[in-house]
């Protein structure tokens, strides 16, 4: 289990358009995978499409916040 603590410090980043919608908070909630590529095929089979991917290509953003005002993060282990 580990935290991470963000703070907006470029206006354009992620984490900027989330505290500005909900304030502070959680911002989402990180799933280490074994394999990115077949979780997102999983993901995108039930509707659910990536909302932003990680420069480096190691994790991607879903848009789930209208199920419950968070956003889920696959990592690739």
């Amino acid at each position: 289990l580990s935290f991470e603590f963000f703070t907006a410090a470029d206006e354009n980043s992620v984490y900027a358009e989330s505290f500005a919608l909900r304030g502070d908070g959680v911002n989402d909630i990180a799933f280490y995978v074994a394999d990115l590529e077949a979780e997102m095929a999983k993901l995108a089979s039930k509707g659910v499409l990536p909302l932003r991917a990680r420069e480096d290509g190691r994790s991607v953003y879903f848009e789930t916040r209208a199920e419950g005002n968070i956003m889920v993060r696959l990592v690739q282990r």
